[in-house]
């Protein structure tokens, strides 16, 4: 059985320096998946890296600083719209580079069959991925 999304959300929400170091991965991705639209949701710092990339056909911008400081009730209305957003997108895999709980739990509530998430003990939601490839093949 073959896995050919067509949608995917690919979660980068690291500061400049981890979105760069991200490029290959969506490189990859896109080699891997090139009729896929990608669509990669990216904190503001890194917006412009991946735009210019050319690796993702969209990007989603979220400042994550305002949602951090700014005031609680408007914070949580802005996480609810972009809950939305990711949802109404109809996202069928989600790649989560960063892999933090918020991220991780963003990935689930997109509503996607298919979760792929970094693992990082203590700071990731390991349980809310399903999706595990299979190890690369050992050549001798």
């Amino acid at each position: 059985m073959s896995f050919d999304p067509r949608n995917i959300l690919v979660i980068d929400f690291g500061q400049l320096g981890d979105v760069v170091l991200s490029l290959p991965a969506l490189h990859g991705i896109r080699e891997r998946f090139p009729k896929a639209a990608i669509t990669v949701a990216v904190g503001k710092p890194g917006a412009e890296v991946v735009e210019l990339s050319g690796y993702a056909d969209s990007t989603l911008m979220i400042d994550r600083v305002a949602l951090r400081d700014g005031p609680k009730l408007v914070s949580l209305t802005r996480i609810a719209r972009l809950v939305q957003g990711v949802r109404r997108s109809q996202f069928d895999f989600v790649i989560d580079l960063h892999s933090l709980s918020e991220t991780n739990l963003l990935g689930f509530l997109s509503g996607a069959p298919k979760r792929l998430y970094s693992r990082r003990p203590t700071r990731s939601l390991d349980f809310l991925a399903n999706f595990h490839p299979r190890p690369p093949l050992e050549v001798d």
